[in-house]
């Protein structure tokens, strides 16, 4: 459904140059008008064209539709409705003046019958700023040029969709010291450049690729970067389609150094006083067990030795006696 924003944009083109407007945007269905009618029975002796800046869109001839590819399957003719042709799920690419020629015969050959043109506007759906800024510059082109000027068609009619703001997405650490970010933003038109600036210069990037929807023909880019980790960054997302560009910043802060002791938590601190307490204990005790069995020992000794001086020595004092 068209909003009143659009409507206004059609009236004003209206006035400059008297062509049929019809504004849509992308996805949507466009019918245009060929403003002429005919019964069924002069299929057979009509033919209907209808083209797009000087090339083929639809074409009807004695009775049979022919379509041409980039149509195909989402272009008809509504033969009851003005001989209009309807076009299912608009691209930005539709965009451009639809011209119908009605050609009938006469003596034998083919004559111009109708000739009437349409221009046919698809356009992204954008908010209410983006569309109050269009209409501002609408009424400033309108009354700053003169009627039917060729560069009223040339700036109406370029194809040109804003891309959003970027986003950037944390995508991990492929290693300890490196971190990878990603830089994306899609639905804008033209095709669009993507680059990473740090203080003023472009940084090499990895992985930027981008594509293209076949049916609304607009753009999705992105592009990934490494950066280390132990160094302060702050990296802008720049991405730049025509004459317009739009960003994004990243700002990055090294993680702050810690003392060792802070590193260490109190557990282990304590973990490892018990342990050398432990170790010291169990250390002494084996030291002392040796001394204890060599006084053992000694005193053994010393006691076998008395008893074998003994005898000898009674034997002796027997014999003195």
């Amino acid at each position: 459904m068209m909003s009143d924003e659009q409507a206004l944009l059609g009236a004003l083109r209206e006035l400059i140059d008297g062509t049929i407007q019809v504004t849509k945007t992308v996805k949507e269905i466009a019918v245009l008008s060929c403003d002429y009618n005919i019964s069924t029975d002069e299929l057979t002796t009509v033919r209907i064209y209808w083209q797009k800046d000087n090339e083929m869109v639809l074409a009807v001839m004695s009775g049979k539709v022919k379509v041409w590819p980039e149509y195909e399957n989402r272009t008809f003719t509504d033969i009851t409705n003005n001989l209009s042709i309807v076009i299912l799920a608009l691209r930005l690419s539709d965009n451009g003046t639809y011209t119908c020629v009605i050609q009938k015969t006469e003596k034998g050959s083919y004559k111009v019958e109708h000739l009437t043109s349409v221009m046919l506007f698809v356009r992204v759906l954008t908010n209410a700023n983006t569309m109050s800024t269009s209409i501002h510059m609408t009424l400033l082109l309108l009354f700053s040029m003169p009627i039917k000027s060729d560069k009223w068609t040339e700036k109406t009619n370029s194809n040109r969709t804003d891309f959003p703001v970027p986003s950037i997405t944390d995508l991990g650490n492929p290693s300890p010291t490196i971190k990878r970010i990603i830089c994306t933003t899609s639905g804008g038109f033209p095709e669009p450049h993507l680059s990473w600036l740090e203080n003023g210069e472009e940084v090499n990037a990895i992985n930027t690729t981008v594509s293209q929807d076949p049916e609304t023909k607009l753009y999705t880019i992105s592009s990934e970067l490494d950066f280390n980790v132990t160094n302060n960054h702050s990296f802008i997302c720049l991405v730049k389609y025509g004459d317009l560009t739009v960003s994004q910043t990243f700002n990055w802060k090294k993680p702050e150094a810690h003392s060792s002791e802070a590193q260490v938590p109190l557990w282990a601190i304590l973990l490892i006083l018990l342990s050398g307490v432990f170790v010291i204990t169990i250390g002494s005790c084996l030291a002392h067990r040796p001394v204890a069995r060599w006084r053992r020992r000694g005193r053994n000794g010393k006691s076998m030795e008395m008893e074998r001086i003994s005898p000898i020595y009674t034997a002796s004092v027997e014999t003195a006696g």
